[in-house]
């Protein structure tokens, strides 16, 4: 059924509709829009961000977005000592998006509070869906909250943030952490530190064409027990100028190593000099582009448990530049400073497999057979 704008609200729908047409901001069709995912969980109403943002310094939508999305996170002290608990509010701009006769917005199956501001025009929420049914209005503002859960990982937490879009997207959140819990680091997009307690994120993706967002941030419980991760052998093998390296990594903590674990491999010619710390990526196989954190197989490594050992394999083409190469592998890339676990022991992740040389030219000899 659908339900008219309660009279009450008029005046701060006149409002809106004066800020609306101001801001000139024009959202795509909704008809072929993607069903919206999260890694969010929720677990009350109660947020110190939360509320109708109109106008507000978040809103940073522009003409060429068809949608702004605006997430803001909180993690509270419920998160001690076993069950991640968070709030999350998703809130969308789509102003001065026209919707003749009737029209629908789907949401995440788990949205609930959700809550609607129009421009003329009736709506109704099929929670059923859920999604809210649009007829005749001019733009609108909407919020709604989920329920969906953080993952655990040992000592640590992962909260995950994505969202696939064929439109236009400008993509802004903040993560509010409080204690005991610690900022790690990341995989994907780079979030901006405000300060000890607060993280934030600004993309923008202007193209029209699937654009993709992913952003997991770790925090840890820092009076929990810790992994050690070491590379006990490395070893490199060069056959004409493609390598082979294997390398033995053992848990030398008592906790398991919770966050993925990646293995960085560096190529540097000699004279080099070693990979500082998990953030070092050049001539490295890690990268902090999304999706794509590390090149090669085998990457990340599987959960290793306390005082078990786990084999590592890779082959690729050694740089094409003439001399010796130095070949340093690195556990426990990306991520920040400590990398994505946060170690007992952290200055026992990077060893020298071996150094090898590149040649420039190769000389057959023919077999000859014997009759």
């Amino acid at each position: 059924m659908k339900h008219l704008i309660p009279f009450t609200t008029a005046l701060l729908t006149a409002f809106l509709a004066v800020l609306l047409l101001t801001r000139a901001v024009h959202s795509g069709p909704l008809a072929d829009r993607p069903r919206q995912v999260s890694s969010l969980t929720a677990v009350n109403l109660e947020h110190p961000l939360s509320g109708l943002r109109v106008g507000s310094s978040d809103m940073q939508s522009t003409s060429e977005f068809s949608l702004t999305r605006i997430v803001t996170i909180t993690v509270g002290t419920t998160t001690v000592p076993l069950t991640p608990g968070l709030n999350s509010r998703w809130q969308n701009d789509l102003f001065s998006q026209v919707f003749i006769d009737s029209s629908s917005i789907r949401l995440p199956a788990d949205a609930y509070a959700i809550s609607v501001t129009l421009i003329n025009g009736e709506y109704s929420i099929d929670y059923s869906e859920p999604a809210i049914l649009i007829t005749n209005s001019q733009g609108l503002y909407y919020e709604y909250q989920t329920y969906q859960q953080a993952l655990r990982f040992g000592n640590q937490i992962l909260i995950s943030q994505t969202y696939r879009y064929n439109r236009p997207l400008h993509h802004v959140a903040t993560m509010i952490f409080t204690d005991p819990y610690q900022y790690v680091g990341y995989t994907g997009y780079t979030p901006t530190l405000v300060n000890a307690r607060q993280l934030h994120w600004d993309e923008s993706f202007t193209e029209t064409k699937l654009n993709e967002f992913e952003a997991a941030t770790w925090l840890v419980h820092p009076t929990l027990p810790k992994p050690d991760l070491e590379i006990l052998t490395a070893t490199v093998r060069n056959e004409m100028n493609h390598i082979h390296v294997a390398a033995s990594i053992r848990n030398g903590g008592f906790m398991a190593a919770g966050a993925p674990a990646y293995l960085n491999l560096y190529d540097r010619l000699a004279p080099s000099v070693p990979p500082t710390g998990p953030l070092d990526l050049t001539n490295g196989w890690c990268s902090q582009t999304p999706f794509r954190p590390c090149g090669g197989t085998g990457n990340p490594l599987p959960i290793i448990l306390p005082a078990q050992a786990e084999f590592f394999n890779a082959e690729f083409d050694l740089s094409p530049f003439s001399g010796t190469h130095d070949i340093y592998l690195y556990i426990d890339a990306l991520g920040g400073s400590q990398g994505l676990n946060v170690e007992s022991v952290e200055n026992n992740n990077l060893k020298l497999a071996g150094s090898t040389l590149r040649w420039n030219a190769f000389i057959f000899l023919p077999l000859i057979a014997r009759n």
